[in-house]
């Protein structure tokens, strides 16, 4: 039996393409649920790294506070108990505002020490309940014993420490009794109490506590802080997921430690409250789960967070299921409608042109093909008297000229290469030893501000040119452009063992470009330029950060704040490459370095060497000349004496040197030290450490 072309091709298209479209949005519903359910818990995933990372970025520094206190008052018990000793704890939890208040209790005679940060929402303090003072950030609360009576001090401190006021009454208040010194002083380890309310600031908290014990073993008191849930709260709130998701925290007991929009009193929203009684029913850490009232059905999951100093919690999320599946059912619905017109539109015209379609789509996909394999090549022409053809083949050309200039932007290598390697790049970073640099064009905003933007870019790009050509050629790695500063690195992404070396080669050879350059462009609009250079080593996290959608390799840590810091510090000290006392001694031996001063940057504790770089050391490229080496050996002898306090011998060395120095602004500076010291000596603890506030 023989059937027409028009009446065969349409029955069994009609038939195949209704069995396999009903499969088809099956599987489509199912596969696209399934990947709804696979991001939800991808999203739950994230959710608790980020919740896991906020937990320590609250938490470890109140660790840290405690544990750096109970060094203070184990080491220098006299001092630490004393109002001097005290700000030493307040200048330490200045600007962490999850510490509410940091203290210590002294075993012999109940003596107790308080720093407390005041909020600015409250009005009363005190043991009076007198209206706060104008202006107080801090609170040094002090209760002693003299001559068997014993009272406290209330000193209210404005913004730079001043005494705004001070308030006297009895000392009642017996610290060796409280819960947080009992408890620690049976364990050596950094206790944790249980959340409560705080009476102060009516919001949730807890207390850390650690002992302190005398050379001799015996018990010195106990230090802890109060740390305020409220900064961990506001975290939680950024990681919800969607509009309606909860996350929550619990402690070892399965007891509520904060949750989103928490205020304290428990688990107040229902379904959170259901969530964590389904938990301690199943044991389960992923479930579905329905709340009787609601209609909705939620994914819930509870797993375990890395311990923090004595705090093991839980993290917990809540989140509808039509979050992640109800976009899923309303698109399989319109993916059906769509397809069922296609379908009857296909039927049709299949029993009109079936033999001319099916040439004319065995061309199109021979086209698709090229496409798919990046082959973008010539042009894509297919004549036909059918409008739908002709719109397909419009179609395919545009589709093949929009890829053809998208590879403008997007290097079709790259884009190969991403599609071979079949794995994602992902978000994520190790930590490793980096040599960091930072530079920064002297008074480039003022020259670029009265300048044509197109003279800036121009000189700018070929200021750039040189250092990055400089950088790395000493396989050092352009971080990123920050306008006119450059941050670069070392031993990453590629590792490189001599790294700290290469990154001084790499800075000498900066400063000689740039010297070439201001040779060359020295009439030119933005040149000539000077540039300063902060160059430090230590070990950060480096990796992947970013989003989902836009991700960065770069550097993270305090070691590269560090690195900035010690980059502006040229501008005090006159100088043009300052580096850390950490890269003196990894290459202080193939290297010629000007000490320059103790420092204690903005946002530092600790003091760090600082020192010029000067050039190599031996007959490097960059090494120095006979007058360059009788100058720096010169100012060492002289900066010797300034440390040794031999003050009128370093004077006279300094003001020998001063006219023929290459760094008078340091010379200067030194001069005028040593002629105040001369009038008033410092201290006979002087350490020499110059502290800068500003960044």
């Amino acid at each position: 039996m023989q059937f027409r072309l028009q009446v065969s091709v349409a029955i069994a298209f009609t038939v195949l393409t209704v069995i396999v479209l009903g499969v088809a949005v099956a599987v489509f519903y199912v596969n696209n649920r399934n990947l709804a359910y696979d991001t939800a818990r991808e999203a739950m995933a994230d959710a608790r790294s980020r919740t896991d990372q906020a937990l320590i970025n609250v938490v470890a520094p109140v660790g840290r506070t405690v544990l750096t206190t109970a060094q203070l008052l184990e080491q220098f018990p006299d001092n630490a108990s004393s109002f001097k000793g005290l700000s030493i704890v307040g200048t330490e939890i200045e600007g962490l505002e999850q510490i509410y208040s940091a203290f210590f209790g002294l075993q012999a005679g109940g003596g107790f020490f308080q720093v407390v940060q005041l909020p600015e929402t409250m009005e009363t303090f005190g043991p009076s309940g007198a209206s706060v003072p104008y202006g107080t950030k801090q609170v040094m609360r002090i209760i002693q014993s003299v001559s068997k009576s014993r009272f406290e001090v209330y000193s209210y401190l404005g913004q730079n420490g001043e005494t705004l006021y001070e308030e006297i009454g009895p000392g009642e208040f017996d610290p060796r009794k409280r819960p947080w010194y009992e408890v620690a002083r049976e364990t050596d380890r950094l206790a944790a109490s249980p959340i409560y309310v705080f009476e102060s600031t009516g919001r949730p908290g807890l207390t850390f506590s650690k002992r302190v014990l005398g050379a001799d073993g015996a018990l010195l008191g106990v230090v802890g802080a109060d740390m305020s849930l409220d900064a961990l709260t506001d975290q939680l709130n950024d990681i919800r997921i969607g509009k309606e998701g909860e996350i929550f925290l619990l402690d070892g007991e399965g007891g509520l430690i904060t949750q989103t929009d928490y205020s304290g009193g428990g688990a107040q929203n229902p379904v959170t409250r259901a969530a964590i009684e389904k938990w301690e029913e199943t044991g389960e850490d992923l479930f579905e789960m329905r709340v009787p009232g609601l209609e909705a059905r939620y994914l819930v999951s509870i797993e375990a967070l890395s311990p923090v100093y004595g705090i093991s919690p839980r993290f917990g999320v809540v989140v509808p299921a039509r979050e992640f599946v109800g976009a899923i059912i309303d698109a399989t619905r319109r993916v059906l409608a769509i397809s069922l017109v296609i379908v009857l539109i296909a039927v049709f015209a299949t029993v009109l042109m079936a033999r001319i379609l099916s040439r004319n789509l065995r061309l199109v996909a021979a086209e698709a093909r090229r496409i798919s394999d990046f082959d973008l090549s010539g042009d894509f022409d297919l004549s036909s008297n059918i409008v739908e053809v002709n719109e397909l083949e419009s179609a395919v050309s545009n589709m093949k000229n929009s890829l053809r200039s998208f590879g403008a932007y997007v290097p079709k290598d790259l884009v190969k290469s991403i599609v071979s390697s079949g794995t994602p790049v992902t978000i994520g970073g190790t930590a490793r030893e980096l040599t960091i640099l930072f530079s920064d064009i002297e008074s480039f905003t003022r020259k670029s501000e009265s300048l044509p933007p197109e003279a800036v870019m121009r000189d700018l790009s070929r200021y750039f040119d040189e250092m990055q050509a400089a950088i790395s050629g000493k396989r050092g790695a352009i971080d990123k452009y920050i306008g006119d500063a450059v941050m670069a690195l070392w031993n990453a992404p590629e590792l490189d063992e001599d790294h700290v070396a290469h990154a001084c080669q790499a800075v000498l050879a900066c400063r000689a470009a740039e010297k070439a350059l201001n040779a060359t462009y020295g009439n030119a609009d933005l040149f000539p330029t000077r540039t300063r250079f902060g160059l430090h080593t230590d070990t950060v996290v480096v990796g992947n950060v970013g989003s989902e959608r836009r991700l960065q390799y770069t550097a993270i840590g305090d070691a590269v704040n560090l690195a900035s810091r010690i980059e502006g510090l040229n501008k005090v000290y006159g100088t043009d490459i300052l580096v850390t006392e950490t890269i003196v001694k990894r290459v202080g031996d193939r290297f010629a370095f000007r000490p320059v001063d103790m420092v204690a940057p903005a946002g530092k504790t600790q003091p760090i060497g600082l020192f010029e770089l000067v050039g190599e050391a031996g007959h490097g490229v960059f090494s120095l000349d006979q007058a360059a080496v009788a100058e720096l050996d010169d100012w060492k002898a002289a900066h010797a004496l300034y440390q040794a306090r031999d003050w009128p011998a370093a004077l006279n060395a300094l003001r020998a040197l001063r006219e023929a120095s290459t760094r008078p602004d340091l010379v200067d500076l030194y001069i005028a030290r040593c002629e105040r010291f001369i009038e008033e000596p410092p201290p006979a603890d002087w350490d020499g450490v110059q502290s800068y506030e500003k960044k």
